[in-house]
């Protein structure tokens, strides 16, 4: 009975493979068919004019802004690690004046 399902299985498995792989291959061939007018990225732009004008300004302007949220970020980040690496630097200070004095006591003796 093992067998059966594990063939069973395995003929399913194999039969929507087969599918999904015709499905790929149907969707990419209609991705890249060569049909002139609407439907294509940048249609608008690649037709000039006020609206392909206009489209390029909006996107110059979502990249601008968009760098401009990144810079933000890394700066605080960097603004972050500066903060916490000079708080280490504090530790280690403490630690080393601690150390001294314990050399200090011992040489004492």
């Amino acid at each position: 009975m093992a067998v059966a399902r594990s063939s069973y299985a395995l003929l399913f498995a194999s039969k929507r493979c087969l599918a999904s792989r015709h499905a790929l291959r149907i969707s990419a061939s209609r991705m890249s068919s060569d049909k002139s007018g609407s439907g294509r990225d940048g249609a608008i732009r690649e037709a000039g004019g006020a609206f392909g004008k206009r489209e390029a300004a909006q996107e110059e302007q979502f990249f601008r802004k968009l760098q401009a949220e990144q810079f933000s970020k890394m700066k605080e980040r960097l603004e972050d690690e500066i903060e916490h690496h000079e708080e280490e630097i504090d530790r280690h200070r403490k630690a080393i004046k601690k150390i001294l004095a314990k050399k200090a006591d011992l040489d004492k003796h």
